[in-house]
C-alpha cells in the first residue's frame, strides 16, 4: 500500500509528464509514459483538483450555513419556548447549539416550523411565523442544504483520490524504474521524480522530500 501523502504524489506525476513531454525524452520514456502511467495520473490529477475545487466550497457553505445559523438561534429559542408556553404537550426539539451536526440541525429547524404551522390559525403561531423565525427559517434551512451537500460531495471526491492512490503509485514505480535505468540515476529527470527515503524507510513507500 502507497503510503505516499495526495499533494506529492500530484507534484511528482505532474514532474513525470514534463519528463515524457519534453522534446528532448527518449522515445521509450514517452512510450513508457503513454502507455504505463499517463491515464492512471490523470485520474488521480482529476481527482486532487476536485477535491480542491470541492474542499474550497465546502469551506464557503459551511461558514454561510453557520452564519445563518447565528442569525437563527435566537429566534429559534424564542419561538420554541412560546410553542412550550402555550402547547406544554407539543414535543419539542431542543435547541440548535446542543445539536453537533447540520442535519440535525436541519431536522429541527424543519420540525419546529412544522408543529408552528399546526397552530397558524392562533395569533401567537401566527406572529412567530410572520416574525424573524418564520422569515429566517427557510433560508436557513436553504444555507444547511447547501453545506450538506458539500460535505457529502467532498467525502466522496476524497474517496475516489484514495481509491486511485495505490495503483497510480504502482504505475509510477514501474515508470520511475525506466526513467532510471534509460537516463541514468543521476539524471536531473531521474532525480525530479525519486523520492528521497525516511531514515530507515522505502525509497517510494513513505513520506519525504524530493527535489525542486
Amino acid at each position: 500500500m502507497a503510503t505516499m501523502e495526495f499533494d506529492k504524489m500530484a507534484r511528482i506525476l505532474v514532474r513525470c509528464e514534463e519528463i515524457a513531454l519534453a522534446p528532448e525524452a527518449k522515445s521509450i520514456v514517452k512510450t513508457t509514459y503513454a502507455g504505463v502511467l499517463e491515464q492512471a495520473a490523470h485520474a488521480f490529477l482529476d481527482a486532487s483538483r476536485a477535491v480542491q475545487k470541492i474542499e474550497s466550497l465546502h469551506a464557503k457553505e459551511t461558514k454561510e450555513a453557520m452564519q445563518a445559523l447565528d442569525r437563527l438561534d435566537q429566534p429559534y429559542r424564542e419561538a420554541r419556548s412560546v410553542l412550550k408556553a402555550f402547547v406544554p404537550t407539543a414535543k419539542v426539539p431542543v435547541t440548535l447549539k446542543q445539536l453537533s451536526t447540520d442535519t440535525d440541525r436541519l431536522m429541527a429547524i424543519e420540525n419546529l416550523l412544522d408543529l408552528l404551522k399546526e397552530y397558524e390559525t392562533q395569533e401567537w403561531a401566527d406572529a412567530l411565523l410572520k416574525g424573524s423565525y418564520g422569515q429566517l427559517a427557510p433560508s436557513t434551512l436553504k444555507e444547511l442544504g447547501e453545506a450538506i451537500a458539500a460535505t457529502r460531495a467532498m467525502i466522496d471526491i476524497r474517496k475516489t483520490r484514495a481509491d486511485l492512490l495505490e495503483p497510480v503509485h504502482e504505475a509510477y514505480m514501474r515508470y520511475k524504474r525506466v526513467v532510471r535505468d534509460s537516463i541514468g540515476k543521476t539524471s536531473y529527470e531521474y532525480r525530479r521524480i525519486h523520492v528521497r527515503p525516511a531514515s530507515g524507510g522505502d525509497s517510494d513507500s513513505a513520506p519525504a522530500s524530493v527535489p525542486p
